[in-house]
């Protein structure tokens, strides 16, 4: 597909969603441009490259000093409608890369697992997934879905809440 289209599409994507202001604008551009990453990162690199990325990502900073629920689900939601609104289609492994650089990008612990699954008629399905904390982000609960873990990524990070005066400090597995 031409540059040119998925530019004028992606200036109708965010006219529709009709953002005040600019840093959703912001936002939803850097969402769409992470998800095109993300699909040419699979499409044109070895097969290595895109595993390679997401241990860099997920071993990477994970500086959190709060953590705020509405920030991760708004990134979900952000990624699933830039996947239905753009004109290409976008797996599950490159919404999975594109989750893990929004939020090495903003700090916040990401899990992101591989796995694989036999369906009915005996093929193999191969499908990636991304938590935060226990909240899926973007693939759904594997578990309920009945994937087999291959590859996880990801660390364990400090979630600090507070409960009145008193500060608990849990370290959390991703």
């Amino acid at each position: 597909m031409k540059v040119t289209v998925i530019c004028s599409r992606l200036v109708r994507f965010l006219c529709k969603r009709k953002f005040v202001r600019s840093d959703a604008t912001l936002e939803a551009m850097e969402v769409c441009l992470a998800l095109l990453a993300a699909k040419l990162l699979v499409r044109f690199s070895p097969v290595s490259l895109p595993f390679f990325v997401l241990r860099t990502l997920g071993t990477g900073r994970c500086g959190l000093s709060f953590y705020d629920p509405r920030l991760t689900r708004g990134i979900a939601v952000r990624i699933a409608q830039a996947s239905e609104l753009l004109p290409c289609r976008f797996l599950c492994l490159h919404q999975a890369l594109a989750a893990s650089f929004l939020f090495w990008r903003r700090s916040l612990p990401l899990f992101v697992g591989i796995g694989v699954r036999e369906d009915e008629i005996g093929k193999v399905r191969a499908h990636a997934w991304t938590a935060s904390l226990g909240n899926p982000i973007t693939g759904g609960k594997a578990s309920e879905l009945g994937f087999k873990e291959l590859a996880t990524f990801g660390s364990a990070c400090i979630r600090i809440e507070s409960y009145g005066a008193e500060w608990r400090i849990d370290v959390v597995p991703l």
